[in-house]
């Protein structure tokens, strides 16, 4: 009896390291798949984060290349000529008059240069481009000063007063004008001396009158800020 629970015993103590090798094989296993999963995860996070990093540059990329054409006709290069019809449009002008103002401004002291040179020359063609400038001046001088002459309103005192001598050597360079190109007129049915100097001394004026009448038509837009952007203009 005491023989068999000896044997027994010994037995026992010799299968504890055995299974404790066999559970420990169990729980290396359980642990290595614990690891293998960890791990996978661990990849599958990083793939995922590679791939929303990469979406997320192609999308980056794309939002650039979509930037860049429709910036295509805004990098600071100059194209005088990818929207012409619309630049040159004058339906945005609240008033057409500085557009026409510009042409007496430019042919009557054109006018008097010519004038001049008539003066050391018994040549014709100077007293023809006397009276075309002159006469060119004239009317564009009366279409700017009558028909697209723009109506004002809510002027404070300084810009009526400034507005009433703009008018006042407006209307004087007209005359002055005129009585210029009567005299060219005269020169070329009568080509005297005395005659072309009275014809040089009235454009003379004549360019002095309208180079005042632009420095007060400056003055109204510059200073009063009138007609800019359609200010103090009446619509009737």
């Amino acid at each position: 009896m005491w023989t068999y629970l000896h044997r027994l015993f010994i037995l026992s103590i010799l299968a504890l390291p055995m299974a404790a090798y066999s559970h420990g094989d169990d729980a290396h296993d359980e642990g290595s798949d614990t690891d293998q999963q960890v791990a996978e995860h661990k990849n599958g996070n990083t793939s995922d984060e590679r791939t929303s990093h990469s979406d997320s540059s192609t999308s980056e990329s794309t939002s650039t290349t979509s930037a860049s054409a429709s910036d295509a006709n805004t990098d600071g290069v100059l194209r005088p000529f990818g929207d012409l019809a619309n630049d040159l449009s004058l339906s945005e002008f609240p008033t057409l008059h500085p557009v026409v103002v510009h042409i007496p401004v430019t042919f009557i002291p054109l006018a008097f240069l010519f004038s001049l040179l008539s003066l050391f020359s018994m040549h014709r063609m100077f007293i023809w481009l006397t009276l075309a400038f002159a006469g060119v001046g004239l009317l564009s001088g009366i279409v700017a000063a009558f028909p697209l002459h723009p109506h004002t309103a809510g002027l404070s005192e300084a810009a009526r007063v400034t507005l009433q001598k703009h008018d006042f050597f407006a209307y004087g360079t007209l005359w002055l004008t005129f009585a210029g190109a009567l005299a060219a007129l005269i020169c070329i049915w009568k080509p005297v001396r005395i005659v072309r100097a009275g014809l040089c001394s009235l454009l003379l004026f004549s360019t002095l009158a309208v180079a005042i009448t632009g420095h007060y038509g400056g003055t109204l837009a510059y200073v009063h800020g009138i007609g800019v952007q359609g200010q103090f203009l009446s619509t009737h």
